[in-house]
């Protein structure tokens, strides 16, 4: 690790090992037209004071409203800083964006009984950019044109065009298991190497397993509270990371805005160490990283009809301490950058399946 190559190792194992965590701001809003007519102008206020919510003392529902059927296209990008100091004092940066076109398909949804709530929901990958600049050499890889050769470390990202799979939620809004995951991984890497599979394996599985999922949750409909809400009011999440780097989240989500249309949300959360055992493969590659601190800041606009957030960025900053296999220790800073956007519910695209449930 004391190389030049060494070094970039690193930064790409750190970098693209934590970016691919499940893949902004939809339509915002409308103006009414500046009219001359005192009638028009009368309905335009009519329909600006119907999108206030008449008591906004009293506890307001935010809660899905989706349907078996309903599938819904969404855009999730992730941009990510990296600076780490050497122990020679050199200052070394790096900086990795991944965007992720993907769509969402209500596949399930259980009403009665002990499970009532929980939700099945298929995603499936249609378009991945990625590009990063290690020190000494840049990548830039697109699904729609890739490379003749595809490098290792991007291989991962390679397999998940055209790919999918489905995950359970809660009625808490909680990933509660992802179904079928390793064949997941499987068609990931089925144009892999097959001396090479088991690195790319544990590179999709490191970054987007249990917990990249439960990361793209909790960036979108994981925030939703699980009571009626009033202006000002906040609700805490937490939970465990244990890849790639052991972690513990504590989130609180508070209601800063709300008419009868959107509500908008406030997230801070705190970042500390995990008390987790990291995993296998930290060992096995020769380096231990430990979180020392960190937070995370941001907002989501939420779509009243769905559920759904219309626009959702939180800027999440990241302080680590690294230990290579030869004692040498040195300090990390990351920046992490995540935006969703979810089409409006208008443009959520009916199926079959689902028109019929409405005409039932």
């Amino acid at each position: 690790m004391g190389t030049r190559h060494g070094m970039q190792s690193l930064f790409v194992w750190l970098a693209a090992g934590c970016s691919l965590a499940f893949a902004g701001c939809g339509d915002g809003g409308r103006e009414a037209k500046p009219t001359a007519n005192k009638n028009a102008a009368e309905s335009a206020t009519r329909a600006a004071d119907a999108k206030t919510v008449e008591s906004p003392t009293a506890p307001q529902a935010i809660r899905l409203a989706i349907h078996v059927g309903d599938r819904f296209p969404l855009v999730k990008r992730l941009d990510q800083f990296l600076k780490q100091v050497t122990p020679n004092g050199n200052v070394l940066t790096h900086h990795s964006s991944l965007e992720l076109s993907l769509s969402m398909t209500v596949e399930e949804l259980i009403e009665r009984g002990p499970r009532r709530g929980q939700l099945r929901l298929g995603a499936k990958f249609h378009h991945v950019k990625f590009s990063q600049n290690v020190p000494g050499a840049e990548t830039h890889y697109d699904s729609d044109n890739p490379p003749a050769t595809v490098p290792l470390e991007i291989q991962g990202y390679h397999g998940l065009k055209d790919n999918g799979f489905s995950f359970w939620i809660g009625a808490d809004h909680q990933i509660l298991e992802i179904v079928e995951f390793d064949k997941f991984i499987d068609r990931c890497v089925e144009n892999v190497p097959a001396d090479k599979r088991v690195f790319v394996r544990s590179t999709l599985a490191r970054s987007a397993g249990a917990d990249g999922i439960a990361n793209f949750i909790d960036d979108s409909i994981g925030l939703l509270p699980n009571r009626d809400v009033t202006l000002g009011d906040s609700w805490a999440r937490s939970r465990q990371i244990v890849q790639p780097v052991p972690m513990h989240i504590s989130t609180r989500y508070t209601l800063t805005e709300l008419t009868s249309d959107e509500a908008q949300v406030n997230i801070l959360g705190t970042i500390t160490p995990s008390t987790t055992y990291g995993p296998d493969d930290q060992q096995s590659r020769g380096v231990e990283v430990q979180v020392k601190k960190g937070h995370s800041i941001g907002s989501c606009t939420i779509n009243r009809r769905t559920g759904l957030p219309i626009d959702s960025r939180v800027d999440q900053e990241l302080s680590m301490r690294v230990k290579l296999a030869n004692k040498v220790e040195f300090d990390q800073f990351k920046t992490t950058v995540t935006t969703i956007r979810i089409y409006p519910a208008s443009k959520i695209e009916r199926t079959a399946a689902s028109e019929q449930r409405k005409a039932n």
